[in-house]
């Protein structure tokens, strides 16, 4: 037996004993106190349990000839649609497997499934400290490829998404005395390159108004 399969069985089990969904499984796999997930690819791995072992091969496939960040979403809609997913849990699965090969749509979608910006988000579970780890990994990888035109692409594409995630990002490292007055300058910079209609501009102004020039 696989330690996929160990691990989908103890999920079933505890489903039946306790009637816990694998959304509340996934709290008690990264309590709001985590700090032992160093890498990134482990914290994906741990979420990717809820896919069968062909809905892996299958997504896998998928994403194994592609490499360009545009490209790589692309894959993982097609995957979405030919997987028929239909729980939140398979999506969450899904998402972890591509970010495992370098997705950069579903490592941000993950991110922010741990650090919602408004009720009735999407969620994962409530954990900011890997919510600021898994984004800030997306960010800095962007910022690695600054000169690329693939990557300067997808920035465009996902201009908003990406802007709210800069926002959460300085929202999670405001209270850092360390890092308080490079949060309050990415607040400022999301200001000015996400789009007017966007609801990071709406927060922005609601909560952080006195910090706009």
């Amino acid at each position: 037996m696989t330690t996929d399969e160990v691990v989908r069985n103890i999920c079933t089990q505890l489903s039946l004993m306790t009637g816990l969904d694998y959304a509340q499984f996934v709290i008690k796999l990264f309590p709001s106190s985590i700090s032992d997930v160093e890498c990134v690819i482990e914290a994906y791995k741990r979420l990717s349990h809820s896919l069968t072992e062909n809905e892996k091969y299958l997504a896998i496939k998928a994403i194994t000839n592609v490499s360009l960040p545009c490209e790589t979403y692309t894959a993982l809609c097609q995957s979405e649609h030919d997987l028929d997913i239909q729980t939140a849990q398979q999506k969450w699965g899904l998402l972890a497997e591509y970010a495992a090969r370098g997705c950069l749509y579903s490592a941000n979608a993950l991110g922010n499934l741990f650090f919602p910006l408004a009720d009735g988000d999407p969620i994962i579970c409530y954990n900011p400290i890997l919510a600021n780890k898994l984004l800030t990994h997306v960010i800095r990888t962007l910022e690695l490829n600054r000169t690329n035109d693939d990557f300067i692409k997808f920035e465009t594409m996902f201009n908003t998404i990406l802007c709210e995630s800069k926002l959460k990002i300085a929202m999670l490292n405001l209270d850092n005395d360390t890092r308080a007055q490079e949060s309050k300058a990415l607040i400022q910079w999301v200001w000015r390159h996400s789009p007017h209609y966007s609801r990071t501009r709406k927060y922005i102004k609601r909560h952080f108004s006195h910090l706009l020039d």
